[in-house]
């Protein structure tokens, strides 16, 4: 006996909105496709999620409860909360119960999101602090050491400074 989903937009979201949705929709399955205002994602032993940013009637999926229902389920519980009132969401059971199986997997997702956003923040902030202390570096080298210009250290700032030595 086959089991489905079905969603209906009314209304669309932000781009920026429905970008979160493609990446969730990524994350929890390898298999997407994704356009400004499309994604479809496809399923091993389902039928495809084709979801897009626009007003376009009752949409369904068959999943027949196999490996593929959890992450259509998750993928569209996120919908919901992207679209909140934009979005009618229902399946063959008891829709919010039902729907409620997706939460585990779909929290997961964004924490996996969170975290990979913040690698790539700290990735990029040590390589700023890395290519910094290059030319620093590089600059450093390229002062030449002139014996006549040793480095002194005054006494009243404290400061490291160029300067020749009194005789």
């Amino acid at each position: 006996m086959g089991f489905t989903y079905y969603w209906d937009v009314t209304r669309t979201t932000s781009p920026s909105s429905f970008k979160k949705l493609c990446e969730v929709a990524g994350q929890l399955h390898s298999d997407v496709e994704v356009t400004d205002t499309t994604f479809v994602v496809y399923f091993d032993d389902a039928e495809w999620i084709e979801f897009s940013n626009a007003v376009q009637g009752w949409q369904f999926c068959k999943t027949n409860r196999g490996p593929d229902d959890l992450p259509a389920c998750a993928i569209l519980r996120y919908a919901k909360q992207i679209y909140q009132d934009g979005i009618d969401v229902s399946c063959d059971d008891d829709t919010e119960e039902y729907l409620s199986r997706g939460d585990d997997l779909l929290k997961g997702a964004l924490e996996q999101i969170a975290a990979l956003k913040i690698q790539k923040a700290l990735k990029a902030y040590y390589a700023k602090r890395t290519a910094a202390a290059r030319i620093i570096q590089a600059r450093w080298e390229a002062t030449a050491y002139d014996p006549a210009r040793p480095l002194c250290v005054s006494r009243l700032t404290k400061k490291i400074s160029m300067c020749p030595l009194a005789h």
